[in-house]
């Protein structure tokens, strides 16, 4: 090959290419360092300031009930299920307007347990039909008969036949139902439209021993992280006064089996979300690293010029 025809190896004379290219390589004095620190600083305690006060105006109560007799699930033999009615008493000690938040709050319930996450079949629950031996990821709850060891089994459908839905997160579905009295509670709108819309469907050919579209069962589909959880159950739209109010509620869900706890959770939001003051109290401990940091430096700066050390830490 003529050697005028090679092409040449040598890079293109570019800036890009030639690490030429312009760049900004602040060298940071005490002086810049502590205007650094001192901005930040005072970010963060804006920050977490504006974040706490929002939080302190949430107005939340929570009732544990599943330690009152009344409301501790008892066997009924005809129905073959655990079920008891009972009245929870919960006293606002100040007003809560519209809207006000009704959540189930689970403690010792860890969903987030690999066999109990895998526990499912996700086109299953998109109204696609399979037969037993194509649900093996929903291991231990296949079948119909799988079922009996959370809760009745419809007698109608075949023992043998496909649980639909399938998997251990559908049949151990949280089955409590609250109402208050001459108010209403808005049971609709409580899961994402996201998971309503396309992720669970009733299935057209097979049968259902529950609604997949339930918000109910949607919401409790959704694996929760942590043990201590909680899950949006309705929605009161109207102010409740200060004062006493009687929940009436259908106690289904056994938890003594784990030493779990069932709490009734009654909160408002504010601009930010719920009460929660965490993210608040980590941007004012943030706040207090960046102004030690410029404590730590001005006793060091400090120490330096009075000194006079050539071998002390220097800024430049």
């Amino acid at each position: 090959m003529d050697q005028s025809v090679r092409k040449s190896k040598k890079p293109s004379d570019k800036k890009i290419v030639q690490q030429k290219l312009w760049a900004f390589q602040p060298i940071h004095t005490f002086k810049s360092t502590v205007i650094i620190l001192a901005c930040a600083g005072t970010l963060f305690l804006i920050f977490g300031i504006v974040i706490c006060v929002e939080a302190s105006k949430v107005v939340e109560v929570s009732k544990r009930y599943d330690n009152i007799d009344s409301c501790k699930p008892k066997l009924n033999e005809a129905q073959k299920a655990f079920t008891s009615s009972c009245s929870v008493d919960i006293t606002l000690d100040e007003d809560m307007e519209e809207p006000i938040y009704l959540y189930y709050e689970m403690h010792n319930f860890y969903q987030n347990h690999r066999m109990y996450v895998k526990s499912r079949n996700y086109d299953q629950l998109k109204g696609e039909y399979f037969s037993t031996e194509d649900l093996d990821s929903c291991k231990p709850v296949k079948r119909i008969e799988d079922l009996e060891d959370y809760k009745p089994i419809d007698e109608t459908k075949s023992r043998k036949d496909p649980a639909h839905p399938c998997g251990l997160v559908a049949a151990t579905v949280f089955n409590d139902t609250f109402k208050l009295q001459n108010t209403k509670i808005k049971e609709t709108g409580i899961a994402w439209d996201s998971d309503k819309d396309y992720k669970f469907k009733n299935a057209k050919k097979s049968k259902q021993w529950t609604d997949v579209e339930d918000e109910h069962f949607i919401v409790w589909m959704r694996i929760a992280a942590m043990p201590k959880f909680r899950k949006l159950w309705g929605v009161i739209e109207e102010d409740l006064e200060s004062g006493t109010y009687t929940f009436e509620v259908q106690s289904n869900y056994d938890v003594s089996q784990w030493d779990g706890q069932k709490h009734l959770v009654l909160t408002t939001v504010n601009s930010l979300g719920g009460k929660n003051y965490f993210l608040g109290i980590v941007f004012l401990c943030a706040t207090g690293v960046c102004y030690l940091a410029i404590c730590v430096f001005g006793v060091m700066q400090f120490k330096r010029k009075s000194v006079g050390d050539e071998y002390r830490p220097k800024w430049n």
